[in-house]
């Protein structure tokens, strides 16, 4: 939630010309000699101007990033921020290797999109309406959609080998990447049973109490209780008395009589 609300915040404030991109791109030498440390984070969260790119990028950041915590990442968000901080880390020492990298988001885009894409490999997806294609495919259809119109596949490509790292590493090698206990203590997590750590938005008692039920077949073996004995036993107690008949009066007065 908070990266989303990053890129819109600096999106608008290029907009609105509060800052400028010079201020936001990823500049190495301004980061080590003059402690423009933001830059670090501000290259990651800015996806351009307003138009159809910025579009498009924010639909995918909004529907595959909730998926994704929702899904792999659920009751965890602490380790999808360490997830991000990974893959993001990644690409900022990648930038060190390659020129003409300014601004990381699109390849932090698609290291979230790879990610998603694994977790739900078989998916149907609709591309525009004109084919369809699986989600394990569909990062490579994104580099080929950014080909085609005229972009570098640069930042996809690398944005999809960060998120095949994390996946090696946590999927494959089983390799448990879990948030620090001062990043749990900020998302105000728990730590599980297990030994990994779990987010907890809820109160840390949610748990609810049910009553277990019988089966089925116990339940059909078991007799129905009689209305006409239940009333019998409620009479006995003496909340009312029980009814004379004819014959119980005529006993009473022939032993009145022997009496």
């Amino acid at each position: 939630m908070r990266a989303r609300a990053g890129a819109f915040i600096s999106t608008c404030a290029v907009q609105l010309g509060i800052v400028g991109p010079h201020v936001l791109y990823l500049n190495h030498r301004a980061v080590f000699t003059e402690l423009e440390i933001w830059r670090l984070l501000t290259n990651l969260v800015f996806f351009g101007g307003f138009g159809m790119p910025f579009v498009f990028s924010m639909f995918f950041l909004v529907r595959y990033s909730a998926q994704l915590e929702e899904g792999k990442f659920a009751g965890r968000s602490a380790d999808y921020a360490v997830c991000l901080v990974l893959c993001a880390s990644l690409l900022t020492a990648a930038t060190a290797l390659v020129d003409g990298l300014p601004f990381l988001a699109p390849a932090l885009l698609s290291s979230v999109v790879y990610l998603w894409a694994r977790l739900n490999p078989t998916q149907p997806l609709s591309i525009f309406g004109l084919f369809t294609v699986q989600a394990f495919y569909f990062p490579w259809v994104l580099v080929a959609m950014t080909v085609l119109m005229g972009g570098s596949p640069l930042p996809n490509i690398l944005g999809i080998v960060a998120g095949h790292v994390y996946h090696f590493l946590t999927d494959v090698q089983g390799i448990r990447l879990t948030a620090p206990r001062f990043l749990c203590a900020r998302w105000a997590e728990r730590v599980d049973g297990r030994g990994g750590v779990g987010t907890t938005r809820a109160p840390l008692c949610t748990a609810r109490i049910t009553l277990a039920q019988p089966p089925a077949a116990a339940r059909a073996r078991a007799p129905r209780a009689d209305p006409r004995a239940a009333a019998r036993r409620w009479t006995t107690c003496g909340a009312h008395p029980r009814p004379r008949t004819a014959a119980t009066l005529a006993g009473t007065i022939g032993v009145a009589a022997i009496v």
